[in-house]
């Protein structure tokens, strides 16, 4: 007789014994192997918050919906954080916190225009308004209902 390791399956396999095997009794996992429960739960809110398609994410909490959708959007202000230029159809450009390349424009925007050193724009604040033309540089912020220009990130509202 055995008492070692061989001996439970060898009487699991003379006996004929099923061991329980693991099911989805309760349904699929829907927790974190990573994160504590609390941490997973802010990520679900967080990823609840994201933009669906057809909307564009703002740096400032704006979300606004694509006019092909005929929803509504409204825009108070545009910023240029950052700008990339390797050549006219190979750039980037960060515009309130949204990176845009070519062939990216946002419903917002029109007669997009990239050079080295400043990017000619047009700004539609709300479907149906008449665009508005820029010449922004990097860290610079259009503010739309005022029509100014500010050096860096305007905050005061």
């Amino acid at each position: 007789m055995y008492i070692g390791k061989l001996f439970i399956p060898a009487l699991v396999l003379a006996v004929g014994l099923q061991l329980p095997v693991a099911s989805w009794a309760q349904g699929p996992f829907e927790g974190s192997l990573i994160f504590s429960p609390h941490e997973h739960q802010a990520i679900e809110a967080a990823l609840a918050l994201r933009p669906v398609s057809g909307t564009v994410a703002m740096l400032d909490d704006t979300v606004m919906d694509d006019p092909g959708t005929g929803a509504m959007w409204s825009i108070d202000r545009v910023q240029l954080s950052a700008l990339i230029y390797a050549g006219p159809s190979d750039w980037s450009l960060w515009l309130s916190g949204v990176r845009i390349g070519p062939g990216q424009l946002p419903p917002y925007l029109s007669d997009l225009h990239v050079s080295p050193n400043y990017v000619d724009v047009s700004v539609i604040s709300v479907p149906g308004a008449a665009p508005v033309s820029v010449r922004l540089r990097p860290n610079q912020t259009f503010l739309v209902t005022e029509r100014r220009i500010v050096e860096g990130v305007d905050i005061a509202r």
